[in-house]
């Protein structure tokens, strides 16, 4: 993780001052709890699902907690401590690679695509709209916009998908 951690190699530099991956877990729930709901009642940018969308979820998410919140892992960020971090190349546990960050933008575009040409999933039965939504998201771990927190993303997509279908799932 060049440059997005403390010297202990795993605490993900942060506003918090906390310098231990526990302790940042511990420190940072209230903050991203408070801007979920936020975003569930005022969503700071259109809801469009490509880029510059999940780039808005995500800072909204951790914009108390990351410098680098709203960033996609293949930018470079200039850190506070005058560090520059990016991440365009990034391994799953096992070293098989997410995708190059070069190719992220149309990774998201790709599922943008999908969820248009799929009318949002609007009017599927219960266990379509759920299996096509997992796999929306299965898709988007893969894509791996920043190295942590792509769980903070899963509720909100959710969401935005729940408000695209203005049809009751069936």
């Amino acid at each position: 993780m060049p440059n997005y951690t403390l010297a202990d190699g795993e605490t993900v530099k942060n506003k918090l001052g906390a310098r231990s991956h526990s302790e940042l877990e511990a420190r940072k729930v209230d903050f991203v709890r408070a801007r979920e709901n936020e975003h569930a009642l005022r969503p700071t940018t259109a809801r469009t699902l490509d880029g510059a969308h999940l780039k808005a979820i995500h800072y909204q998410l951790f914009q108390d907690v990351y410098e680098w919140a709203g960033h996609m892992r293949n930018e470079m960020v200039r850190l506070s401590g005058g560090t520059i971090a990016t991440e365009p190349l990034l391994y799953r546990p096992g070293g098989r690679p997410f995708l190059v960050g070069g190719r992220i933008p149309q990774g998201l575009d790709q599922i943008s695509t999908t969820l248009r040409d799929a009318d949002y999933l609007r009017g599927l039965p219960r266990p379509d709209f759920a299996a096509r939504a997992a796999g929306i998201l299965a898709r988007l771990n893969a894509i791996h916009l920043q190295s942590f927190e792509i769980a903070g993303f899963c509720p909100a997509l959710l969401r935005w998908l729940f408000h695209k279908v203005t049809t009751r799932i069936q």
